[in-house]
């Protein structure tokens, strides 16, 4: 079966030939640990799927190795059923592991400050400084930055007031630091607090002159 399914991968679907070795290297580690347990595509079940993937993790296989293995057994199980070559797909329900999530990096606060003290006439810089000195000083996300109105900041307090995700609204404080730099960017007929066209702009704003600092 895994000659059929590879072929049809390759001369159907015309996957890159890389792609059909990794596909046929991983249903073979399969089949090779399947044979010896008496196993065939015919009598497979989820819980036999299952054991395969516990068993790559207990013989140190990466979470990726294993759910690159799984998806290509899972591939060849919902084809083989489509084209009436087995009665039940085992593979349907298989749940491929979860990849860890790496970590945001923290930001290194001396580059944030070389940055912060760079003298520019740009506009873009100027945005980009007013945007990183904010969330420096007060540990908000750029979108909720983005979307700061006039309205938010209480002087008499040095607060704002931050709807974050899902509308969700709570109060941070920030000190005179930042003010130089929203002063910087902030006209009184703004609405908003960072002058832009559309989000898109100052996301490139940031990106391109705090990625290089």
């Amino acid at each position: 079966m895994i000659n059929e399914f590879i072929n049809w991968e390759r001369d159907v679907k015309r996957l890159q030939p890389r792609t059909i070795e990794e596909y046929e290297k991983d249903l073979r580690a399969f089949a090779s640990w399947a044979s010896p347990k008496g196993l065939r595509w015919s009598i497979l079940t989820q819980s036999d799927i299952e054991s395969y993937a516990a068993d790559m993790t207990t013989n140190g296989s990466s979470a990726a190795t294993v759910k690159r293995a799984i998806s290509v057994i899972r591939q060849l199980t919902t084809w083989a059923f489509h084209h009436s070559l087995l009665k039940n797909n085992a593979g349907q329900y298989v749940s491929s592991p979860k990849l860890r999530q790496r970590l945001p990096e923290a930001a290194d606060r001396a580059k944030i400050d070389k940055f912060l003290q760079k003298k520019s006439n740009s506009q873009e810089v100027k945005i980009a400084q007013a945007v990183v000195a904010i969330a420096a000083d007060t540990g908000m996300r750029l979108q909720e930055i983005i979307d700061l109105k006039r309205e938010d900041f209480n002087g008499e307090n040095h607060s704002i007031k931050v709807t974050g995700k899902g509308g969700k609204q709570r109060v941070v404080y920030y000190t005179n630091r930042i003010i130089p730099y929203v002063m910087a960017v902030y006209g009184k007929r703004d609405t908003h607090i960072i002058p832009t066209e559309n989000q898109r702009t100052i996301r490139t704003y940031i990106y391109r002159h705090c990625g290089s600092t």
